[in-house]
């Protein structure tokens, strides 16, 4: 069967582990920070005219809508959501039941795919995992406001925790 989509997760990916390396951190206040403000702006947040300004607001889709905006430019694809659709769990889990086809609820789990947690928490899968038990993941919006602690971080976590996996 055709992938379409499958360069596209693969590269969102790579985009994904190399914003891992910059060390993103939140400065000054929760959820903001030069880099994290990158993200906003992609995701078309910080724009005056947007519905409403998101700076200050949880980033977790907005990173990665980011990479995988960033993807499907490079490989000229047009991604089959809008930027809106990741700025909260709520906004993925609403435009997932409109496509229920790009819902997975079955293995394997692949890298590139995204998942909303219980908690409405948005992050993606970078490893292939072939059971639903713990799955390696990249997320953005990770940061207590410590020194140092990076806001951008791989992860460990189960699929239990997860509200529901998206395949694009």
């Amino acid at each position: 069967m055709f992938d379409e989509f499958e360069d596209v997760r693969k590269k969102a990916v790579e985009i994904a582990l190399e914003e891992a390396k910059k060390n993103t951190v939140e400065v000054g206040a929760p959820n903001r920070g030069e880099r994290i403000d990158v993200y906003l702006r992609n995701a078309n947040a910080l724009r005056k005219d947007a519905p409403s300004d998101k700076a200050g607001l949880p980033w977790c889709g907005m990173f990665i809508y980011y990479c995988y905006s960033k993807a499907a430019k490079q490989l000229g694809k047009v991604l089959p959501f809008r930027a809106e659709d990741l700025w909260g769990g709520s906004n993925l889990r609403n435009w997932s039941n409109i496509y229920l086809e790009k819902i997975i609820d079955d293995p394997p789990i692949l890298p590139g795919d995204i998942y909303i947690m219980n908690s409405f928490h948005i992050g993606m899968v970078i490893e292939p995992v072939n059971d639903f038990d713990m799955v390696k993941t990249i997320d953005g919006n990770q940061s207590t406001m410590k020194a140092g602690r990076s806001s951008v971080r791989k992860r460990t976590r189960s699929y239990y925790d997860m509200y529901r996996l998206i395949r694009v």
